[in-house]
């Protein structure tokens, strides 16, 4: 601590530097016979030595120096010329003023109360009185707690955010809300109907269409033949995620299905790129074309089919709104 200039009171240690001076209270001296004559007392031989006679002025000057019982001085200065902040664990009496050039104690472990300056560790964690964040939230988020404890914002959801039981591959109202597909295929091969060509009506495209058609395609198909079609594997699909069962999943109309393919599918910009996991191969909408038809796309190449016979055998995935 070489720039220490002010310290508090020291009460214990040894002094091991050079000899005090006598207007630092000391003697100047390394020996009795120097002490004694840098002190004015060169002519004192008593041989008892609480009766050695001492002026006025001398006694004067004696009391107003340091006395060798107190030693807490000694200590300080001892420290201050062999000690280092690396190693130092208490700051009791080491001030800002006083050492301006301190940068490190390491192995200080307690203090008092800081009462100015700024923080610039790590963020502090909640069970410390902190939030654990780096970082303020953006408009419209707000902070909430995990299961964990832990604290995060929510609110503002993005392209391929992992979330509400798939993947983000939608969103609109400044991230708040949008569509998730599920994280893999609810069926490599199955029809769209339920083994009738009929007129269901339904027909709706567009972001939310999906889950309207899926109601009518299964009132009007119902139970045909007995099996399952594209519009059921996706009604009664579900998953839980963080706690929570999702259950709302439907068939994506073509123009949802589209969303899939150019956000999180084969068609989409790195770093999103199929981050869905899509096959090269054609998927089933929900947005029916005629009695013997509906729409499916390619996601190889993105082509969409009007003319996909309702009997044939595609990939489904299922989506759902949040």
């Amino acid at each position: 601590l070489s720039n220490l200039a002010t310290v508090g009171t020291i009460t214990s240690g040894v002094w091991s530097g050079t000899a005090v001076a006598v207007e630092n209270g000391g003697t100047g001296a390394t020996t009795a016979s120097a002490a004694r004559t840098n002190l004015g007392l060169a002519n004192v031989d008593n041989t008892s030595d609480a009766n050695k006679p001492v002026s006025t002025a001398v006694q004067s000057a004696l009391n107003s120096k340091l006395n060798i019982t107190d030693t807490s001085l000694i200590v300080f200065n001892y420290l201050r010329k062999s000690g280092n902040a690396a190693t130092a664990t208490l700051a009791g009496n080491i001030t800002a003023t006083s050492n301006t050039t301190l940068t490190s104690l390491s192995n200080l472990a307690t203090v008092g109360t800081i009462t100015s300056g700024v923080w610039s560790g790590t963020a502090v964690a909640v069970e410390k009185g902190g939030t654990g964040l780096t970082a303020a939230g953006t408009s419209g988020q707000v902070l909430t707690s995990t299961g964990s404890g832990t604290l995060t914002w929510t609110g503002t959801h993005y392209i391929g955010e992992s979330y509400g039981g798939g993947i983000v591959f939608y969103v609109y109202d400044n991230g708040k809300h949008g569509l998730i597909a599920a994280t893999s295929d609810q069926s490599t091969s199955i029809r769209w109907f339920g083994g009738t060509n009929t007129n269901t009506r339904a027909r709706g495209d567009g972001v939310g269409a999906g889950l309207k058609n899926t109601s009518i395609i299964i009132a009007n198909q119902g139970t045909v033949d007995g099996n399952t079609f594209a519009a059921t594997v996706c009604n009664e699909y579900s998953v839980t995620f963080d706690g929570v069962k999702y259950g709302d999943w439907y068939l994506p109309s073509i123009h949802e299905l589209n969303l899939m393919y150019t956000n999180i599918g084969q068609g989409a910009s790195s770093p999103n790129t199929n981050i869905g996991g899509f096959a090269n191969n054609l998927y089933w909408s929900s947005t029916e074309l005629a009695n013997e038809y509906a729409w499916s796309q390619n996601f190889s190449n993105g082509l969409q089919y009007s003319i996909s016979a309702k009997l044939f055998t595609y990939y489904v995935r299922a989506i759902r709104a949040f």
